[in-house]
């Protein structure tokens, strides 16, 4: 099944070094034919919009079926986190930690916080005082960080539940981020 349109299309095919630099002397805006992942995410959804996206195998176990996404889904699920975020005062120059193991809900969270605002992704296996030092060092006064209100709590944070399911929101206090 040939999808109706192409997520996007390449500027001309690498095949030898000469393409490598004829693609270096193309002008950036020629060279990238999307501005954005959110756009490619668009034109993938509407390009391929019921066919697999995301496959997540929940256990090691054969017999489990897995959760599967289609482009569709994924998009609406990034639209959700968006607005969810949004909803909770992230605009387009506000930075949204992540952090997330490896699951279906990390993409909503990385590529629904990218439509909202700037992500910053956080690695669950650093130790908790590197995980606050890499979020103070985008904190307050960075013009890319926002402190969601939540006085006098100093930090708020998103979770994302099951297939585009529950967004909570919780507080963590300000001794607990900033050594305070």
């Amino acid at each position: 099944m040939q999808p109706d349109a192409k997520p996007f299309t390449p500027s001309l095919a690498i095949r030898s070094l000469a393409d490598v630099r004829r693609l270096e002397a193309t002008p950036i805006e020629q060279a990238i034919p999307v501005r954005s992942t959110y756009e490619i995410f668009c034109n993938s959804a509407a390009a391929y919009g019921k066919r697999n996206a995301l496959t997540f195998l929940r256990d090691a176990e054969p017999d489990t079926p897995p959760i599967r996404w289609t482009y569709a889904d994924l998009l609406a699920g990034i639209h959700q986190t968006a607005n969810a975020l949004h909803t909770l005062g992230v605009g387009p120059r506000d930075a949204v930690a992540v952090l997330l193991p490896g699951c279906l809900e990390y993409h909503l969270a990385l590529w629904g916080g990218e439509a909202a605002g700037i992500v910053q992704p956080l690695n669950p296996l650093l130790s908790d005082e590197k995980l606050a030092s890499l979020m103070n060092a985008a904190g307050p006064g960075s013009s890319s960080k926002k402190e969601l209100p939540a006085p006098p709590l100093a930090r708020s944070s998103v979770a994302f539940g099951g297939p585009f399911g529950r967004v909570t929101r919780t507080e963590t206090p300000r001794s607990a981020v900033s050594g305070q």
